[in-house]
C-alpha cells in the first residue's frame, strides 16, 4: 500500500504538510524539496488515483529510523489509515522508529501520543527541543517516542544528538545552528605570523623525528602525564599526518610539535593516549593528544600559531570536531584559540581530573 513518492507528487504532499501542521514545524517548500536529493530521506505516499490520501516521511540512519513528517490529506481522515501506516511501515524498516511529538500538556497532543502508544510507540520523558526548522521559524519544545521499549538516557542522547546534526544542521553541544558554532581564527594577534614563519617550518613529522619528538614530551610533561617514547614511536609510525611539527629553521631541530588521533568517538577516554591502534584515519573528530613546546620557545606565539594552523589543516580534510583535555590553568588560553570547555572531561590520564574541550570545524 505505501509506495514512494515520485516527484511530480511533490506538491500533493506539500500541500498535505501545510494544511496538517504549523509553519514552525516544516520548511520552506523550496528547503523542504531539497531533502528528496538525500538518499537517507524518504516519502511514502498511499495513492488514491491522481491523489494522495497520506503520506509519511522518514530519515533512515545506521541505527534507527525517524518519521519527520506523517500525515493524512483531510478527505480521507477517520478512516483508519493512520494506524495502518504506521504498522506497515514497521515492517517495512526492520528497526527502532522515532518520532517527535508535542508536550502532553492539551488533549490533542494527548490523544496523538495515546494513537501512537496504541500502535507500539512509547512515549520518552527526557528533555527535548525541535531546532527551529528553517529561517524565520522558531524552535519547539517536544519529545520523543520511540518504537518499542522506552530507551536510556544515553540511547536518547544518540538519537537527539543524531536529529541535531543530520537533520536540522545544528550542533548538539551548543544548540545552535549554521555557521553561528563553527570554528573560526580568534580576534587578536595576525595569523599566520609571518615573523614566526620566517623563523620556524610548520608540517608533519617525519619518521626519524620520533626520537627529538619524545624527548620534547618528556621535557615538557611531569612522568605520570608524558606520553612515554615507544608509544610516542607508535604514534609517529601510525599517524604522522596527525602530527604538527614546528622546525626551527636555523638547527633544522623540532622546537615543538601538535598530535592527535581520529575517531568517530565523541568524547575522550584514557585509552587514547596508550593506544595508537585506536586511529582511525577516517575519523570524523581529532583528540588533540599534546601541544608541545620548548621551554626556550614559549612565550613568542609558537603554541598559538601551532594550534591555528592545525585547526586549519582538520577543517580543510572535513573534520568535524577537536577535542582536547586540559588542567584548570590553561582553560583560557584554548578559549582565546577558540575552544570550548565543556565541563569536566571522562579520562583521569595522569591521576587528574582535567577540562574537556573542543571546536567545531564542520557540521
Amino acid at each position: 500500500m505505501l509506495t514512494k513518492l515520485k516527484q511530480k507528487d511533490f506538491d500533493k504532499v506539500f500541500m498535505i504538510m501545510e494544511d496538517s501542521f504549523p509553519k514552525d514545524e516544516y520548511r520552506t517548500y523550496e528547503k523542504q524539496k531539497a531533502l528528496l536529493d538525500d538518499e537517507r530521506y524518504m516519502i511514502y505516499i498511499i495513492p488514491d488515483g491522481e491523489e494522495v490520501k497520506a503520506f509519511i516521511a522518514v530519515w533512515q540512519f545506521d541505527e534507527f529510523a525517524f518519521v519527520e513528517h506523517f500525515a493524512v490529506n483531510q478527505t480521507y481522515r477517520n478512516q483508519g489509515l493512520g494506524s495502518i501506516i504506521l504498522q506497515e511501515l514497521m515492517k517495512k524498516l526492520p528497526c527502532m522508529i522515532c518520532l517527535e511529538v508535542e508536550l502532553p500538556e492539551t488533549d490533542f497532543a494527548k490523544r496523538r501520543i495515546g494513537f501512537y502508544e496504541r500502535n507500539g510507540f512509547t512515549l520518552n520523558s527526557y528533555d527535548y527541543v525541535q531546532p527551529a526548522m528553517s529561517e524565520g521559524r522558531n524552535e519547539l519544545p517536544l519529545q520523543i517516542m520511540t518504537s518499542g521499549k522506552a530507551v536510556s538516557e544515553e540511547q536518547f542522547e544518540k538519537i537527539r544528538d543524531t536529529l541535531y546534526r543530520e537533520v536540522y544542521h545544528t550542533d548538539p553541544r551548543c544548540g545552535k545552528s549554521g555557521d553561528e558554532c563553527l570554528w573560526t581564527i580568534p580576534a587578536g594577534r595576525a595569523f599566520p605570523d609571518e615573523g614566526l614563519r620566517e623563523r620556524f617550518e610548520l608540517r608533519c613529522i617525519r619518521q626519524d623525528e620520533g626520537e627529538q619528538a619524545a624527548e620534547i614530551e618528556r621535557i615538557c610533561f611531569p612522568p605520570n602525564e608524558a606520553c612515554k617514547r615507544e608509544m610516542m614511536l607508535q604514534r609517529v609510525a601510525k599517524a604522522p599526518e596527525l602530527f604538527l611539527v614546528a622546525v626551527d629553521r636555523a638547527t633544522g631541530k623540532l622546537a615543538g610539535f601538535l598530535n592527535g588521533l581520529s575517531t568517530d568517538e565523541e568524547s575522550f577516554r584514557d585509552e587514547f593516549f596508550t593506544d595508537a591502534d585506536l586511529c582511525d584515519p577516517d575519523g570524523r573528530n581529532v583528540m588533540l593528544l599534546g601541544l608541545d613546546v620548548l621551554p626556550e620557545y614559549r612565550r613568542q606565539g609558537l603554541a598559538r600559531e601551532l594550534m591555528l594552523e592545525y585547526l586549519q589543516r582538520e577543517k580543510a580534510k572535513g573534520r568535524y570536531r577537536i577535542l582536547l583535555t586540559c588542567a584548570d590553568s590553561k582553560v583560557d588560553m584554548y578559549r582565546k584559540m577558540g575552544f570550548r570547555d565543556l565541563g569536566t572531561s571522562g579520562s583521569v590520564w595522569g591521576g587528574h581530573p582535567w577540562h574537556e574541550m573542543d571546536c567545531v570545524l564542520n557540521l
